[in-house]
């Protein structure tokens, strides 16, 4: 009984990293192509992504290329969390620190890259 309820622990929360990694991955394309022009509702939208269009393309590029990457990191920690012989305990704070590195890391990568963009001279 107890492996069977560690077995579905693990689809729940492997799955869950699996289809949050899909997730990352389509809403992120159309970002790393260049294919969102400038708006306030999708894309990364600091302050400096809106000092020109070059700025626009080239930070959410960026931004869109550093999520897919995490994305695949999630869908291999559930793997790795799948077949590894862990805990519930462990499994869950595994599965929830990924997810938590998966959003904030690529955010916090692509609000580097954003600082390098300088706003241009007014006149």
């Amino acid at each position: 009984m107890a492996e069977t309820s560690l077995f579905l622990v693990k689809i729940i929360f492997c799955g869950g990293l699996w289809y949050f990694a899909g997730m990352m991955t389509v809403i992120s394309y159309p970002l790393s192509t260049r294919r969102v022009g400038m708006n306030h509702w999708y894309g990364f939208r600091f302050p400096q992504a809106y000092y020109s269009e070059e700025a626009w393309y080239d930070i959410n590029a960026y931004g869109g290329k550093m999520f897919i990457r995490w994305g695949a990191f999630a869908a291999v920690a559930g793997i790795l969390f799948f077949i590894l012989p862990i805990d519930d305990t462990t499994l869950l704070l595994a599965a929830y620190l990924s997810l938590l590195a998966t959003l904030f890391i690529p955010i916090g990568f692509a609000y580097a890259y954003a600082s390098h963009f300088r706003r241009p001279p007014e006149g």
